[in-house]
């Protein structure tokens, strides 16, 4: 069976070289704010995108193109396990995601209260 990514990135610098203008900066000042919150947090491709690790796997940043995650635009910050977060809504839930169209869309000081959450539990 194939696989459903039609490249791969072999490693961050590639993939952001590969994004457009728009989504290069959603994605930049993303990345720096996980380093901001968790400087130890270890960056890794993973479905040819970046995930972030601290020990474990703990939240990704999706921009639309890379096609397999679903966007039709713009960039999502993922959360993983958002059960164990204190904003969660839905206790069954496996993910959360903050989708941004552009850069001004990004609420700094709410991501990185996300952040500081995420590594809470």
């Amino acid at each position: 069976m194939g696989s459903p990514q039609p490249m791969r990135f072999a490693n961050v610098q590639e993939f952001l070289a590969y994004l457009p203008d728009e989504q290069l900066e959603i994605v930049e000042l993303l990345r720096a704010l996980v380093q901001e919150v968790h400087p130890a947090a270890r960056e890794k491709l993973a479905y040819n995108v970046p995930f972030y690790y601290h020990p474990k796997r703990f939240c990704f940043i999706w921009p639309a193109a890379v096609p397999w995650g679903g966007l039709q635009s713009g960039v999502a910050l993922g959360f993983l396990a958002p059960h164990m977060m204190r904003h969660a809504t839905d206790p069954k839930a496996k993910l959360f995601r903050l989708h941004f169209h552009r850069l001004s869309e990004v609420d700094v000081p709410y991501v990185r209260f996300l952040l500081e959450e995420a590594l809470l539990f």
